[in-house]
């Protein structure tokens, strides 16, 4: 125990073992850690990669800050609001997160707002170029109202034309169902949506549904422009955004279109509150063993059924370079690759990333 605070959101500690600092809610909430500070940066280089010209950015939800330091990568980027729920966590992340986060909370383009982020969107006046929705917790009293359609609506209102939202969603703590709850929610908000691999892990995998306020189309080329000016000296290096290819395989899908198919389980809102009240009780069904997160098999096969689907728009979003399909069909394999792997199957996990390189052209 490095820390601990105890406030009206609850009690905030700082822990460490095994050189991997983690910061804790409630001694039951992880909120973020060292050990990933990889793929906590990739949510926020994501989003503003995908943007290619972002100017002001907002954070919903801080954790250890390490996401939202990655926007000061970006030199562009002119603004950086973060809004923290919980002020002992913008504390913990101020003084035992600083070497992961760029030592975000006294760096002059930043302002770190303690306040419910929801109330805060829904409240202010000011635009922005990217929106970033943090990984919530979705069976925590009250998490449920940043996933309904009235936040959705209110992020919606805050986007610069051309904006861009990301929505991060812990697969590891959702059911498929509860997924495409939230999926209908967010496609009855936004026409154009895509879908982004964030962990390619068989029990912890994320993704983002990101929304492209005016349906212009990435310029892939740019983005390769964008991803060679990233520092490749961080000691946080990114694999996946070495280049185009690597970052290109995070892509899952255009879901653009398949909002009337999706809503038919029916839509997260203020008066239909689903996810605050299927939540906790999947929550009891998976320790039980009645159901099941969305990872491993069960998510393989949703990126499989992505692939097939004669529905898709056929990657509208996407200009220029190869074929978008091959990065998707490649990305699903890398994922069942890790799948087999997890289970020891390492000979159908090397047969499937093999199948992979080929499919990207690289033997």
């Amino acid at each position: 125990m490095l820390w601990s605070e105890e406030g009206a959101r609850g009690a905030v500690a700082v822990v460490e073992r095994d050189g991997n600092r983690r910061l804790k809610l409630d001694n039951h909430y992880a909120v973020g850690g060292s050990a990933v500070a990889v793929e906590e940066r990739r949510q926020g280089h994501l989003p503003l990669l995908l943007h290619l010209a972002a100017r002001r950015v907002a954070f919903l939800g801080m954790g250890t800050g390490i996401t939202a330091g990655a926007a000061l990568d970006h030199g562009r980027v002119e603004r950086i609001v973060v809004i923290e729920l919980v002020p002992e966590v913008v504390e913990a992340a101020r003084l035992y997160f600083a070497p992961w986060n760029r030592d975000l909370v006294e760096n002059p383009r930043v302002e770190v707002i303690a306040e419910d982020a929801r109330n805060h969107m829904a409240g202010t006046d000011e635009r922005f170029d990217v929106i970033v929705g943090d990984l919530f917790v979705p069976w925590r009293a009250g998490v449920g109202a940043l996933y309904t359609r009235e936040h959705f609506e209110s992020v919606k209102e805050r986007l610069e034309p051309g904006g861009i939202f990301a929505q991060w969603l812990p697969l590891w703590q959702l059911s498929r169902r509860e997924f495409e709850i939230i999926a209908a929610t967010f496609l009855a908000t936004f026409e154009h949506v895509t879908l982004w691999r964030g962990i390619f892990s068989a029990d912890a995998a994320t993704v983002a549904l990101v929304a492209h306020q005016d349906g212009g189309p990435i310029d892939l080329e740019a983005l390769a422009r964008r991803l060679a000016l990233l520092d490749r000296s961080d000691p946080f290096d990114d694999s996946f955004l070495s280049q185009l290819t690597g970052f290109m395989v995070l892509y899952a899908g255009d879901l653009s279109g398949q909002a009337e198919r999706l809503a038919r389980v029916g839509l997260n809102t203020d008066r239909h509150p689903r996810i605050e009240w299927l939540a906790p009780r999947t929550l009891h069904a998976v320790l039980e063993g009645r159901e099941s997160w969305l990872t491993g098999s069960e998510l393989a096969d949703l990126y499989d059924a992505i692939n097939r689907d004669p529905r898709l728009p056929g990657d509208r979003l996407l200009r220029g370079g190869r074929d978008p399909s091959l990065y998707r069909r490649a990305g699903a394999d890398f994922y069942r690759a890790e799948v087999f792997a997890a289970n020891g199957d390492l000979q159908e996990a090397r047969a499937l990333r093999a199948r992979a390189y080929r499919t990207l052209g690289r033997e």
